[in-house]
């Protein structure tokens, strides 16, 4: 499923919050404010080790505006990944609205910097390094 989201450029994350009510249609502009409640999601990935018993190879995603490499390596130990792909959000020209972006790969015990790159050719490449990793895993 990864891959193929990689490769389709189509995916998003699941959020992190959701509305805790929901209108049932729109609402219409009546104040000059408006208070949204949030309430915490379901935290998947945290839990495909302990509650679901994933022994596979476990590959997240974080999405960083500030120190990268402390966020992603947090996210990796946290929640038991294997590798965990860190993309700085926040940098001009790469990311949601460019068909550039560079990433961290954050791994247990390295990491590993992939340069500026299209989106299509980051993703073979992603696509690469996953794979080996799952092999590497399996000896």
């Amino acid at each position: 499923i990864v891959i193929h989201a990689i490769y389709s450029r189509v995916s998003a994350a699941v959020a992190d919050y959701a509305p805790v009510n929901i209108a049932p249609g729109k609402l219409k502009k009546s104040a000059d404010t408006l208070t949204l409640e949030l309430v915490r999601t379901p935290d998947i990935l945290g839990s495909a080790r302990d509650l679901f018993g994933f022994t596979g190879t476990l590959v997240g995603f974080a999405a960083e505006t500030e120190n990268l490499e402390d966020n992603a390596r947090g996210k990796l130990i946290r929640k038991g990944c294997d590798l965990v792909i860190a993309n700085d959000v926040s940098k001009a020209g790469i990311g949601f609205d460019s068909d550039q972006n560079e990433v961290l790969l954050v791994y247990p015990h390295h990491n590993e910097p992939m340069p500026l790159a299209t989106k299509h050719d980051l993703a073979h490449n992603l696509a690469k390094a996953i794979t080996n990793l799952h092999l590497q895993r399996q000896l």
